[in-house]
């Protein structure tokens, strides 16, 4: 699983490795959604990935994915206070 977060000021971007290295060269699912500048921002995303993640069939891993996104976005939101993209893969 790779999340990444994508700062929409100054280009600058955050990622995050879950997993294994060949799982991660994989071509599984991916989503991609684009979050504004915004107090609820966060916790969009955070409910944006669980969904994914349910809708592949990997819930198991919808805590620790949950944890990254929050704390990734609340950083963009926080520091950069800018919108971000949340890019699950």
């Amino acid at each position: 699983m790779v999340v990444k977060t994508e700062c929409r000021s100054g280009g600058q971007h955050a990622v995050q490795f879950y997993g294994h290295d060949e799982e991660l060269a994989g071509s599984g699912p991916a989503a991609v959604r684009t979050f504004g500048f915004s107090r609820d921002a966060p916790a969009a995303a955070r409910h944006f990935a669980v969904v994914a993640l349910h809708r592949w069939g990997i819930a198991d891993l919808a805590d620790d994915v949950a944890l990254v996104v929050t704390e990734l976005a609340a950083n963009a939101i926080r520091h950069a206070q800018s919108g971000f993209r949340v890019i699950l893969s």
